[in-house]
């Protein structure tokens, strides 16, 4: 069985770029508590958004991002309704949330107002992902009341931080879509090999690794930059080019030339996303990182002398702060209850990716068996879905499963368009 690398990480969907604003913006605030967890009534104000003016008589879904995800922004949601749904559909309710991680309020209260530096045990109280959980629940209140049942959709670290909600109020809910959604716990129960990186390299050139090792030694000062410039990679070119492109890069790095290094620098935004993460704006993405990274990795399994593990070294040089604090017993592991979301009647489309360089397409077919009406189609296709988007069928995925479900003709039909993208598809109803 093919390996894939198992942790989304963070800057997968990372951007500069925010959406224009529309000029008619339909969001509101609501107070939350600024941490769940403790009796402290201090609150802060929780923004959210939808496409249109709220209908009380449309169904509501709401698009879930996590801390490592900022394509949802004041005035952004309309486009991003379009971009999903389609152009102009309006038949759900579409809200989204701008996280509390984007709040310069919530991250000042993690700086230490005497020496500037980060209180990574208050960062990590108020940016886990129960806080995020909650304020979709505080949200769907607002907007629903106590029983109202809403749609969920989420793409990679936003799926995981989905099937999390559905494991706590999974009631609420009655249909789901998730795409790419990475799930630590469940790579782990099946025992992936986390990064095939360095063997993919080694079977394509056997002097790349040697060449790697020896780059990274010269440039010893730069390591963290050229392990992310290679990690980056990933979501930047296509499966059948990548080996290609890695070659390349490593060559010229190893003969001296770094030009093409810093030229993938700029076009991965490699210097842009470690400015971001060196300032108080990365603080809940260190949480975040952090959640996906524990699960599986200690410190010890990452950097070694052996081996080059870009996507696992990225993320360890974000998470080993909180890592040192887990280790010392200050703060505690994420945990995921999927015994919970096998008890649920909701129904749910899987979108995964058999090419996919960062959420295995194996860890999907697992979680897709908890549920007992779900749909998993594994597609040809990488991380952010570029032939089925391309082939203008994302949306129709969309709107099939929110406005008719799983078991329904147009389903179906569906699935029939989608046949010469498929690798594997299963569908089920009713028990497991």
């Amino acid at each position: 069985m093919k390996n894939r690398t198992i942790i989304t990480f963070i800057l997968i969907v990372f951007t500069l770029n925010i959406y224009s604003q529309d000029k008619k913006v339909y969001g509101d605030s609501i107070k939350v508590p600024i941490d769940y967890s403790s009796s402290s009534t201090e609150t802060f104000n929780l923004y959210y958004e939808l496409a249109n003016k709220f209908d009380p008589t449309k169904k509501t879904l709401f698009i879930i991002t996590d801390g490592q995800q900022f394509y949802v922004r004041p005035g952004s949601v309309k486009k991003l309704r379009d971009k999903i749904l389609g152009k102009d559909f309006n038949k759900l309710n579409v809200v989204a949330i701008v996280g509390r991680g984007t709040n310069n309020n919530l991250i000042q209260k993690c700086i230490n107002k005497t020496n500037g530096t980060t209180d990574r045990e208050i960062a990590f109280k108020l940016f886990n992902s129960n806080q995020w959980i909650k304020d979709i629940e505080s949200v769907r209140k607002h907007l629903l009341g106590n029983n109202g049942k809403i749609m969920l959709y989420g793409r990679s670290g936003g799926a995981y931080l989905t099937h999390r909600y559905i494991s706590v109020y999974g009631n609420h809910v009655s249909k789901v879509f998730t795409q790419a959604a990475v799930n630590p716990f469940l790579e782990l129960k099946l025992g992936i090999i986390p990064e095939p990186f360095w063997q993919e390299i080694g079977a394509s050139n056997d002097s790349l690794q040697y060449k790697l090792q020896e780059v990274l030694s010269r440039y010893k000062e730069e390591r963290r930059l050229i392990v992310s410039t290679i990690q980056r990679q990933n979501f930047y070119v296509s499966a059948d080019k990548i080996m290609s492109a890695r070659a390349e890069l490593i060559n010229s790095l190893y003969l001296g030339n770094k030009e093409l290094y810093e030229k993938l620098k700029e076009n991965y935004a490699v210097n842009a996303v470690y400015n971001y993460m060196s300032s108080p704006k990365g603080i809940p993405i260190e949480v975040r990182v952090y959640e996906l990274f524990q699960p599986i990795y200690s410190e010890y399994d990452v950097i070694n002398d052996s081996t080059v593990n870009p996507n696992m070294e990225s993320q360890y040089n974000i998470a080993s702060p909180l890592m040192s604090l887990y280790n010392s017993g200050k703060i505690p592991a994420p945990l995921f209850d999927s015994k919970a979301i096998s008890e649920l009647d909701l129904e749910i489309f899987l979108l995964s990716g058999y090419n996919d360089n960062t959420c295995s397409y194996q860890s999907q077919i697992y979680l897709s068996e908890y549920y007992k009406n779900s749909t998993l189609f594994i597609a040809k296709d990488n991380h952010v879905f570029s032939n089925i988007t391309a082939a203008e069928l994302y949306s129709k995925i969309i709107q099939t499963i929110f406005l008719y479900g799983n078991q329904s003709n147009e389903m179906d039909k569906l699935l029939e368009e989608l046949n010469s993208f498929k690798w594997k598809v299963s569908r089920k109803s009713g028990n497991i």
